[in-house]
């Protein structure tokens, strides 16, 4: 509202308060309706049109004009202060309750509660505000004190009443007449309430306007019913204080005195008010409520044809999908019609719905997860894998939302998607390649590490036998110059011998190694017999077994078992782990070596009983250089590279090393490699079965020594 017409009306306020009190005061000593006055709804408007912020200076103004206009009309002046005071009670303390919002301009008419709040306000103003006027009417002395205070109280409440409703901020929308109907609408009321109005002529039918009223308001926008309710409030006031209207009519049927009759005219302005007034608020409610899902329902047909690059879809709230647009379809190949009324449980990938119920801490099902995403207030969008209906996967970033209907009822949930899937794929090759260069960076750490240890080992192993071998070469000098004993000369060769064949071993492993771990290792593979490397192997370390005094048995198949294998290196690969059995066994113990022919691979198993290893040491069994404590601890040589040299080699092969082993009982190796199924060779040579089971008590290996190794080296 413009400041100009605040002003206007503001000025048209006063006039009322000054003329109409007056006019009032002139009318009452006439003895007529002098219980009938509008002041508190005058002075109520006047805060209304001024804003709250004035309603103190303005109800006072407007209260205070009243109350001097009556005493100058010839109004008592005690009767004058208690109207004066009573008019300024009602508009502050009314407005008070029913301004709930004072930062508002005007306070709000749209919804039950603001009704409610309305009529509080009104009882509560008019209610205090009866105290002066009866205390007024008490002092006086005057007679039927009851007629007056009812007259009071109804037409107070109807002038405020009118006056709130129309100021108020109500709903203006397009009514539900036609244009025809809302031109009879306010015609025909006004014409109607004139008819009432105009001295003698038919007041009886001043009881239709009401229903004309409850017409209007259920048909046209509550803005101007309220209006027209004002402007019959107005009409009644001045009328009744001339005596005519609807006055007039329960005066002239004799139903009622003079002192009953202003009563209820104010009755019957009530009645239009409040007939009118909740049936045009629903209606307006309900047409607005439709209209915004109208709109909303537009809009919505709107977004989702232009949304053909976004899938939305959407379920309600018992979980089954009842929007699908075209976007959804181009982008997970169903149409709409094979997926609405059915649940999107499958569109969704079980391990994504389990892992985000893992992270929100909520049930691993898909309900219970949307709901508690949906439920966030920052309505994050989140990654999620979708099934197409051809059962590729595409990476989508779904944003889930909460929808309602118009009276807040919870309607299900909306999903807005987006492809995501090349972003996704972008980020998944970054990280596969952050974690290949983490990789590396690891593998450097560890090779820089190896060569560390590698050093310092291959240092200390070279250097003992090394310094072993300088100490004998002086002895031998020393005894040589002294012309020492010939047995004392032999062993200083022979231990000079022993070192130097340590030396070459450990130099060879370590040269072994060097080649596995760099890839280097020289492959010459060929159709050999699995028995005879194993013959081979048990040849190569005759006098080993020898020494120990363990039990070899061995369970060999009597036909020939091709392997495509290099047989210098794999012969190094038994000879390795059937020396490691022998080492590790205490004597009397017993070695098994077998070959077993499975489907299409061949197992080499060798199997002691010896110490045995822990679960821990067996987990480093293939670290290089490690030396398990309990080999340290009986001082069993070793420089910890056999079994990678194993490991590595099988690998070359195609094959696989186990190992199984319990402290106190044994260990058991098996080796797996591919079998060669069109090649069967001869046994390059034999071994004496009956001599090799019993090597454990005779201590020789019954061996043909002259027939060749298998992958004796040829040069």
């Amino acid at each position: 509202m413009s400041k100009a017409l605040r002003m206007l009306l503001m000025a048209i306020l006063v006039l009322l308060s000054t003329v109409g009190a007056w006019l009032y005061a002139e009318v009452a000593r006439l003895d007529t309706a002098d219980s009938v006055w509008v002041f508190g709804g005058v002075a109520q408007a006047g805060v209304m049109v001024m804003g709250y912020k004035r309603r103190l200076p303005v109800a006072a103004l407007l209260s205070l004009l009243a109350g001097l206009s009556v005493w100058l009309g010839g109004f008592n002046p005690i009767l004058s202060a208690a109207l004066a005071l009573s008019t300024f009670t009602q508009a502050v303390l009314s407005l008070s309750v029913y301004w709930r919002d004072k930062t508002r301009p005007a306070p709000r008419l749209k919804s039950d509660s603001d009704i409610t709040a309305l009529c509080v306000g009104q009882l509560y103003g008019i209610g205090v505000s009866m105290i002066p006027y009866a205390a007024a009417l008490w002092v006086l002395d005057y007679d039927q004190l009851a007629p007056r205070l009812v007259t009071f109280f109804l037409v107070s409440f109807a002038a405020m009443t009118s006056a709130a409703s129309a100021l108020s901020s109500a709903y203006q929308v397009t009514s539900l007449a036609t244009i025809w109907e809302r031109a009879a609408i306010y015609t025909v009321l006004p014409i109607y309430a004139l008819l009432v109005y105009i001295p003698g002529l038919y007041p009886e039918i001043s009881y239709g306007l009401v229903t004309l009223c409850v017409w209007g308001g259920g048909r046209a926008a509550m803005k101007p019913m309220m209006g027209i309710c004002s402007g019959i409030s107005t009409a009644s006031a001045i009328t009744s204080v001339m005596a005519v209207g609807p006055l007039d009519t329960i005066m002239r049927l004799g139903y009622y005195d003079s002192a009953w009759a202003a009563a209820f005219m104010g009755l019957f302005v009530n009645a239009c008010i409040l007939a009118t007034m909740p049936v045009s608020l629903y209606v307006n409610l309900t047409l607005k409520n439709s209209m915004d899902a109208a709109a909303e329902r537009s809009t919505l047909r709107d977004v989702l044809r232009a949304a053909s690059t976004t899938a939305i879809f959407s379920v309600d709230p018992r979980g089954l999908i009842w929007l699908f647009n075209s976007g959804a379809e181009a982008l997970l190949g169903y149409r709409a019609e094979e997926v609405i009324g059915r649940s999107p449980r499958g569109l969704f990938c079980q391990s994504d719905v389990e892992a985000k119920a893992a992270d929100l801490g909520c049930r691993p099902d898909l309900r219970s997860v949307v709901e508690a995403i949906a439920s966030k207030a920052d309505l994050e969008p989140t990654d999620w894998r979708l099934t197409r209906k051809d059962g590729t996967k595409r990476s989508l970033s779904i944003t889930m939302t909460k929808i309602y209907a118009a009276d807040k009822v919870f309607s299900g949930y909306l999903f807005a998607a987006h492809d995501v899937t090349h972003r996704v794929e972008a980020e998944n090759a970054l990280q596969a390649a952050l974690d290949h260069e983490r990789r590396a960076f690891r593998q450097m750490e560890e090779i820089d590490t190896f060569k560390g240890n590698f050093v310092a080992t291959a240092s200390h192993e070279l250097r003992t036998p090394m310094t072993n071998i300088v100490g004998y070469a002086e002895l031998l000098q020393d005894g040589l110059d002294a012309d020492a004993p010939r047995v004392l000369l032999s062993d200083y060769i022979e231990r000079l011998g022993t070192n130097s064949e340590r030396m070459i071993t450990l130099i060879e492993e370590l040269l072994t190694f060097s080649r596995v771990e760099s890839s280097e290792l020289e492959m010459k593979l060929a159709a050999t017999d699995a028995v005879a490397l194993v013959n081979a192997a048990v040849h190569a370390l005759e006098s080993a077994i020898t020494r120990s005094e363990v039990n070899l048995a061995l369970d060999l198949p009597s036909a020939g078992v091709s392997v495509l294998v290099d047989p210098f290196h794999f012969e190094r690969v038994l000879i390795n782990l059937l020396g490691n059995a022998i080492k590790f066994t205490p004597a009397g113990g017993q070695v098994k070596v077998a070959v077993t022919a499975v489907g299409d691979q061949v197992d080499f198993t060798i199997e002691d009983t010896g110490m045995g290893m822990s679960p821990e040491v067996v987990s480093q069994i293939f670290t290089p250089f490690y030396r398990a404590p309990e080999a340290t601890r009986r001082q069993i040589q070793g420089t910890g590279l056999g079994m990678p040299i194993v490991q590595g080699i099988v690998r070359a092969h195609s094959g696989t090393v186990a190992i199984e082993s319990e402290e106190g009982v044994g260990t058991k190796c098996q080796v797996s490699i591919p079998r060669l199924d069109d090649a069967e060779l001869p046994t390059l040579f034999d071994v004496d079965a009956q001599a090799v089971s019993a090597l454990g008590s005779t201590n020789r290996v019954a061996l043909d020594h002259n027939r060749p190794r298998v992958g004796d080296d040829p040069s």
